[in-house]
């Protein structure tokens, strides 16, 4: 059985999938399995992921949300640790893996990502609070499975499962650390309309379960951002943002009076159709 578990979520990856893989199946840790869910890809994404010993979940892109595709791969996997890894992220050195999962064995840690900005950190819910943009990203970070059989991504958010599921165990005493050595290269293309997108996605996503004083904190440091930088860039970024703010405190409410079911471990809704390894 392996020690690690790596999840891809993936969707019209051709341009990056096969690099991906071959940074990798290139690591020093070897002790590891792959897991790549992808969401109803047309392009060549899965031809090119076939070409290595893999395993394939497939999901209508219909049903897709980041936190349910992470959670159709994390309920397959055997790794005792899971690293979430996006498509478009390429690992930058051969110590990518064993540098990422290395903190994971103190009790106290429930996860670990890279950001390539700080070099090792140590936060707990204190230094969230100030910052919520800080810590684990499922872009590029590693979790331990318990902790995620204990409480799987949310399912229901557009964008910040990540932190979401982060604030719900530093709640609980446990903190994330920021390594070095573990970084990625970032190859996706973002115009100014998934500018506008992602901004709108991830404050969304924070309305969902932060308290309304730091949301407040928050609008206010949108708009000191796009004050000290004025751009067409920043411009989209924050109107995206604030209207994510707006919006997902509305839909909170509706959701509020509405009963939805979440996922659960071990899974008993939706279903992934499954390739296994060449």
């Amino acid at each position: 059985m392996p020690r690690v578990s790596i999840i891809i979520r993936a969707k019209d990856k051709a341009d990056s999938i096969e690099v991906v893989l071959r940074m990798i199946y290139a690591q020093t840790f070897k002790d590891f399995e792959v897991i790549i869910v992808d969401s109803g890809s047309t392009d060549s994404t899965l031809e090119r992921a076939r070409k290595f010993p893999v395993r394939i979940l497939e999901i209508p892109s219909e049903q897709f949300t980041y936190g349910y595709a992470l959670n159709v791969g994390c309920a397959q996997a055997q790794g005792a640790w899971l690293v979430a890894l996006s498509a478009h992220c390429i690992p930058k050195s051969s110590c990518w893996l064993e540098n990422l999962t290395l903190p994971i064995s103190d009790p106290k840690v429930a996860g670990v990502t890279s950001d390539g900005i700080h070099g090792y950190l140590r936060w707990d819910l204190e230094a969230f609070l100030v910052n919520p943009h800080i810590g684990l990203s499922n872009a590029n970070s590693a979790y331990r499975a318990d902790l995620w059989k204990e409480k799987p991504f949310n399912e229901n958010m557009l964008g910040t499962e990540d932190k979401e599921w982060q604030y719900y165990f530093l709640k609980q005493g446990y903190c994330v650390i920021n390594v070095s050595g573990a970084e990625v290269f970032r190859v996706d293309q973002m115009d100014l309309k998934h500018r506008y997108r992602k901004a709108y996605w991830e404050s969304h996503g924070y309305t969902q379960f932060l308290p309304d004083a730091i949301l407040f904190e928050m609008m206010v440091g949108f708009i000191k951002r796009f004050l000290s930088k004025p751009s067409r860039w920043e411009l989209w970024r924050f109107m995206g943002s604030c209207r994510g703010l707006l919006n997902g405190r509305r839909d909170l409410k509706k959701r509020n009076n509405v009963p939805h079911v979440q996922f659960s471990f071990p899974p008993t809704n939706k279903r992934a159709s499954t390739t296994s390894p060449n």
